[in-house]
């Protein structure tokens, strides 16, 4: 009797469990179709969860992108009300504010920079607030945190840093960034010493380098080679004669004409190019009494 009176129970209890997986499969089912959409189509995000973070950011943003700033502002407090801790509503109410001139619009950019430190339109907002109030320490600090998260970016930024070096103050504040090694430094430093850059940015900023000890020998390079471009002969001879450290008061018309000393490939010192089918050696006592000698070997062709 017990046996079939428990019977009911049994089926009653396997129904419920039935119900309920049902349940949550149709409620995880709905919630993955929601972050779904929340990428592709928003609005639509929003019908079916009209709290789901993801969608109300892309949201604020689409509108910021339209130009309806106040419709962004109200979303982006929407999303803080629902998910506190997204950062990145911080930056729609920032640039929102900024494009209508409002009065906490520097407040909220400050708290942006803090809370969405990612953010490439908050930086460079940032960067043109700093510049605008002459604080060229600050707009750095914006402008190697945008070169960092977007070195593309560098297209456009390069040449206007290199105009901007031809003031000795900037140049300085922007060779002190470069002097902590940020990973444009390279980048930036050939795109200086282009035949585009102004020589006198170019000056400004590796003099600076070249004054702290932080430039390195392919760098002081590419510097001279520059200046050759440039047919600064003087200019490329004074630096070069400052990069060979003690020696003698007169230098000789041609410096290290015997080898006596490795080549370096810098300035005026010999250069070992590579050419097709040559290849040079310094030898010991291969030249007159025994100095050293260049030894040049042709490949496939007779030897001169």
């Amino acid at each position: 009797m017990s046996g079939q009176g428990a019977t009911p129970a049994r089926i009653a209890i396997a129904t419920m469990g039935i119900v309920l997986l049902a349940w949550i499969g149709w409620i995880t089912v709905q919630a993955t179709r929601v972050d779904l959409l929340a990428g592709s189509d928003p609005e639509a995000a929003l019908r079916l969860d009209p709290d789901h973070p993801q969608a109300l950011l892309a949201v604020a943003r689409r509108q910021l992108r339209a130009g309806d700033t106040n419709a962004a502002t109200a979303t982006a407090r929407h999303l803080l009300a629902v998910a506190p801790g997204r950062g990145d509503a911080f930056a729609v109410l920032a640039l929102a504010a900024i494009a209508r001139g409002d009065a906490d619009a520097p407040r909220l950019l400050a708290i942006a920079v803090q809370r969405a430190p990612r953010d490439r339109d908050v930086r460079v907002q940032a960067a043109l607030a700093a510049l605008k109030a002459q604080d060229v320490p600050a707009a750095m600090i914006q402008i190697d945190a945008l070169l960092r998260l977007s070195p593309q970016r560098g297209k456009v930024l390069y040449p206007l840093l290199a105009q901007q070096a031809q003031d000795p103050k900037f140049a300085a504040v922007l060779a002190q960034a470069l002097s902590r090694d940020p990973p444009w430094r390279a980048a930036f430093l050939n795109a200086l010493a282009g035949k585009d850059a102004p020589a006198l940015g170019a000056d400004n900023v590796y003099s600076w380098l070249a004054q702290h000890g932080e430039l390195t020998q392919a760098e002081v390079a590419r510097w001279l080679d520059r200046m050759f471009a440039d047919e600064r002969w003087g200019d490329a001879f004074a630096r070069w004669i400052g990069t060979l450290g003690p020696g003698p008061l007169v230098i000789p018309p041609v410096r290290n004409g015997g080898f006596e000393q490795e080549i370096t490939g810098i300035g005026f010192d010999w250069r070992n190019d590579p050419v097709k089918g040559v290849f040079t050696d310094i030898e010991e006592g291969a030249g007159t009494r025994g100095s050293r000698a260049a030894h040049l070997h042709f490949i496939g062709q007779a030897e001169r």
